[in-house]
Parts: C-alpha cells; sequence; structure tokens
C-alpha cells in the first residue's frame, strides 16, 4: 500500500479584503498591512527620533543655557561689551520727583547725555537740565523753567536755554556726570574680551545671590528673572577700580576698597531677559530708586555743544529775566 505524502500546509495566508468582505473588514485589514509596511515604521522612527530632540532640546533649554545662574553671569559679560545704551531713573523724595532718560556710548569714545527733569509739589515748579558728558568735561544747560507767576507775570528762561556752561562756569570744577551714570549695581563698557574676562573674576565675588530663589515673570511675551542681589561694597570697590583704569578713568585712582566697611552692602533687585541676557530694571531697595534699562548695542550720537558761554555772561541774562 502506497502511502500517500503528508500535504504540507500552505501556511497562514496573508489576509486580503475580497470581493465579499464587509467595510469594516477591509479597513481592519487595510490598517493593518499600512502599519506594518516597511514605510510607515521608517516615519515612525523619525517621528519618535525628533520627539526625543525636541525634548532633550527643551531640557537643555530649562537646565542649561536658561537656567538663572547661567542667565546671570551671562548679562554680566554682556553689559561689558556694549556699543551703548539708554537707560531711565526715578526718584522720590518728599515733594520732590526726578527722573532722567540717559544715553551712553562707548565708541569712539566715552560719553553720555542725560535729560534731567525736577518737579517739585511744594513751589510748583518744574526744571529740566540737559547734560553732555565726557571723562574730562561736562557741559549743561537749563532747557526748560517753569515758575509761578510773579506780580501776575511767569517769568520767561527761554533766553538761557541755548546757553551752555562748561563744567558749571569753572575751570577748576571736576566733571561728575560720567561718573554718576557709570557706577552702579552694574558696570557697562565695550571691553576687549581679556579685560572682561579679568573684571569677571572680581564682580563674581561681588554679588551675593541665592540662585535657588530667583522669580519667574514676564515682560510682554518675554521671560524674565528678577534677582535678589547683596553688593559688599568692599569687594565690589575692586572691580570697580579694575574697570575705571580699564575705561581709562581719573575714577580708578580714587576708589579705594579700604574705605569700605566690612558689612556695607548694597540691596538691589535686578531683572533680565532670559532669551537677550540683557538686564531690563534695576531696583535700589534702600534708596528708592528705579531703573529701566533698554537700546544695546545702540551708538548714540552725542556731540559736545557749539555754543559755550562764560558765568558772568550767564548771570547776566539770568539776572535781567529775574528783575
Amino acid at each position: 500500500m502506497v502511502r500517500q505524502s503528508a500535504k504540507k500546509s500552505p501556511g497562514r495566508r496573508v489576509a486580503r479584503a475580497g470581493k465579499n468582505s464587509k467595510s469594516a473588514e477591509k479597513i481592519q485589514i487595510g490598517l493593518r498591512r499600512n502599519l506594518g509596511s516597511r514605510r510607515t515604521l521608517l516615519v515612525a522612527g523619525v517621528s519618535i527620533t525628533a520627539l526625543i530632540i525636541i525634548l532633550t532640546g527643551i531640557t537643555l533649554f530649562y537646565k542649561v543655557y536658561a537656567s538663572p545662574q547661567r542667565v546671570f553671569w551671562d548679562m554680566i559679560s554682556n553689559n561689558l561689551s556694549t556699543r551703548g545704551f539708554s537707560k531711565q531713573s526715578v526718584r522720590s523724595t518728599g515733594t520732590t520727583i526726578s527722573s532722567e532718560a540717559i544715553q551712553v556710548s562707548f565708541t569712539p569714545s566715552l560719553r553720555v547725555h542725560d535729560i534731567k527733569r525736577v518737579v517739585n509739589s511744594a513751589n510748583n515748579t518744574k526744571i529740566t537740565v540737559d547734560t553732555i558728558g565726557t571723562p574730562t568735561v561736562d557741559y549743561q544747560r537749563y532747557s526748560n523753567i517753569d515758575q509761578p507767576a510773579r506780580a501776575g507775570k511767569k517769568p520767561d528762561y527761554s533766553k538761557i536755554y541755548d546757553m551752555w556752561l562748561k563744567n558749571g562756569g569753572s575751570d577748576s570744577a571736576t566733571p561728575q556726570s560720567v561718573n554718576t551714570v557709570i557706577f552702579g549695581a552694574a558696570l557697562f563698557g565695550n571691553l576687549s574680551p581679556a579685560q572682561r574676562d579679568k573684571l569677571l573674576t572680581y564682580l563674581k565675588s561681588s554679588y551675593q545671590i541665592n540662585f535657588n530663589d530667583v522669580g519667574r515673570g514676564k515682560s510682554g511675551s518675554r521671560r524674565t528673572y528678577v534677582y535678589q542681589a547683596s553688593i559688599p561694597l568692599k569687594l565690589y570697590a575692586q572691580g570697580a577700580r579694575l574697570y575705571a583704569a580699564a575705561e581709562g578713568l581719573s575714577a580708578a585712582n580714587q576708589i579705594n576698597p579700604a574705605s569700605y566697611n566690612d558689612a556695607a552692602q548694597l540691596k538691589v533687585k535686578m531683572t533680565v531677559d532670559v532669551l537677550s541676557r540683557q538686564l531690563t530694571r534695576i531696583e535700589y531697595l534702600q534708596q528708592g530708586v528705579n531703573e529701566i534699562y533698554s537700546g544695546y548695542g545702540i551708538e548714540p550720537k552725542i556731540d559736545s555743544p557749539k555754543h559755550l558761554v562764560g558765568v558772568e555772561e550767564f548771570n547776566k541774562v539770568l539776572s535781567s529775566i529775574n528783575k
């Protein structure tokens, strides 16, 4: 008796939708075929890889690039490599409010332009003083004086608005505007990389900040960090003296760290834009002064005035107005 060979199993056939298949069966079979295709697996792999890269980038941004400590020190470094900046400040003491709009340029040389407005509500007086300063000379003028009427008539000071005095009309006076503007809770300049790195080693010991307790906020759509900083003045003076020497300022010989008490500190609140690493605000908590910073990298054109007068001529015109 001849044995019949066992029939080989054809194996599991690939599911195909037949003519008589129901719509649901056709969809399920089509999905299984598409999901198992090489192209689908490749697309899925690329998508997963892209997702991993995005998540890694987000993690690096928040943990490394946007870490409060890194943002702060990048800001301090950026301040020392700018061609110019602007700031506005407001100080209120009793019945007097003083506001300043200041432009600073470091190229081709250090110059400041300061417009200061003082409003005294006690005597209803408003005065605006315009100052152009360099490390060696100050030029000042009154650009507006508004006082109450006397004997039914308000005094007109327009005759002196174009009269600029050099160093307050005194040849022996020491210019102060640059030092007043430049030396604050943050230093600015356009230093070389070597000068900047050397100065940073001093400044990193001059700010006492708890980087684990930094405020988060927004300015419009921009993310900001708010730092509460204590600045030991003795340590800060060491950096300020080095900075003044790098900028060629005579103040370098006048800054003496030993003259500051070990306990003397400046308390400030500093707001920094996270992405740009730019300082946007300083609040001097003990002095009641707020400063707003902007215009980084802009080189304002600050020219010396052409029409200078002596103090005698100025006083003569002023006396004729006050008669």
